[in-house]
């Protein structure tokens, strides 16, 4: 094989680096968050009902007493605290396992912190529970795809069905090919 750097005929030569394909997709569009938030309240609601539904037939299984006379006393404050405690449960768990709630596996898209990477345990928390905020849900309003819980949490939501964004490399990382002079070409004529 021939190693000379002025032959035009040897394989070009280029740096290998990393990438990071997480940086470089798209963020999910407001229609999807908004489907994202939909099937996930959907699928919240089943899951803190299967929830109930377990209970109760422990409880007709006589393992446990006293959970159907509780819920059936249980104040609508209660009831709204219970159940957004078992939709955060919901949201905790899948986002920390695989970074996806089935409203996001059904679109498409996935969470993942600033750096491209999949967000620690804490953030995930920090993520869900910005979510219990009071109108939260309107703060994707306006042409914004992020929403506070993602703000907050130093979060986004890409699509992951979209096309990386090409970045353009800065001409000081170019190289440019030297030109092939044959030889004799340097000499000066006299």
């Amino acid at each position: 094989m021939n190693d000379d750097p002025m032959n035009p005929y040897a394989a070009p030569k280029a740096e290998i680096q990393p990438i990071s394909h997480d940086e470089d997709l798209q963020d999910a569009s407001g229609t999807k968050r908004f489907l994202n938030f939909i099937i996930d309240r959907i699928v919240g609601m089943a899951f803190a009902f299967l929830v109930f539904l377990l209970i109760g037939l422990l409880e007709q299984a006589g393992l446990i007493s006293g959970f159907v006379d509780w819920t059936e006393k249980m104040s609508g404050l209660m009831d709204i605290i219970l159940t957004t405690s078992l939709i955060t449960i919901y949201y905790v768990i899948m986002e920390s396992t695989c970074g996806r709630t089935i409203g996001k596996l059904v679109t498409g898209t996935k969470v993942i912190d600033l750096k491209g990477g999949h967000p620690d345990f804490l953030t995930i928390i920090g993520r869900t529970l910005s979510r219990i905020v009071p109108f939260e849900p309107f703060s994707f309003l306006g042409g914004n795809n992020r929403g506070w819980h993602d703000t907050w949490s130093d979060t986004r939501v890409i699509d992951l069905r979209k096309p990386p964004i090409p970045k353009p490399r800065p001409m000081s990382e170019m190289r440019m090919p030297r030109m092939y002079r044959p030889p004799g070409a340097n000499q000066s004529k006299n």
